[in-house]
């Protein structure tokens, strides 16, 4: 192939991966209280009780003028972006797999699946511990000051939290 038809392939499989992502990102957006839902459960566990008084719900709070809208966005670009991973990586597979050889195709599928399971077995003992996180954190505050997170910063801490569990899971 020249050089030209490497990057037609390219803008092809660029073109079907961002088309899944935006696909699924709007699927996502309909599903957005299902998703915060989710998210919350384990921050709610962690202002369970302490914050009664303050946070009725307890729900973390919003404090940013765009965020009842950047919020839900970013949610969804993030949902969407990993149920569209699949499609992702095949059209990535594609693109690499004509310039392998069959010894080394061989080795892929093996390597892929097991790096698929071990990332998402890490962001889901992320999730689980994310509570525990949370009270160990708030405890350094002791009596001096209220624990009263940031919907935004608490999502960016935890999205944070899952790629490096599930990047820390695929460590040998």
């Amino acid at each position: 192939m020249t050089i030209i038809q490497h990057l037609e392939e390219l803008r092809k499989v660029l073109t079907i991966s961002v088309g899944a992502w935006v696909v699924a990102t709007i699927g996502c957006f309909f599903f957005r209280n299902w998703l915060f839902d989710f998210l919350e459960r384990p921050i709610k566990h962690v202002l369970g009780g302490q914050h009664q008084r303050l946070l009725p719900n307890n729900s973390p709070i919003v404090t940013g003028i765009t965020d009842p809208l950047t919020i839900p966005l970013k949610v969804s670009a993030i949902a969407g972006f990993a149920m569209a991973l699949p499609i992702i990586l095949w059209q990535v597979w594609t693109f690499v797999s004509p310039g392998l050889k069959p010894a080394e195709r061989k080795f892929a599928w093996p390597f892929i699946v097991s790096a698929v399971t071990l990332f998402a077995a890490g962001g889901a003992f992320a999730y689980f511990v994310m509570p525990i996180g949370l009270n160990f954190l708030a405890g350094f505050l002791g009596g001096n000051a209220t624990f009263l997170p940031d919907l935004n910063s608490y999502l960016t801490f935890f999205t944070l939290l899952i790629v490096i569990f599930g990047a820390t899971f695929e460590l040998p």
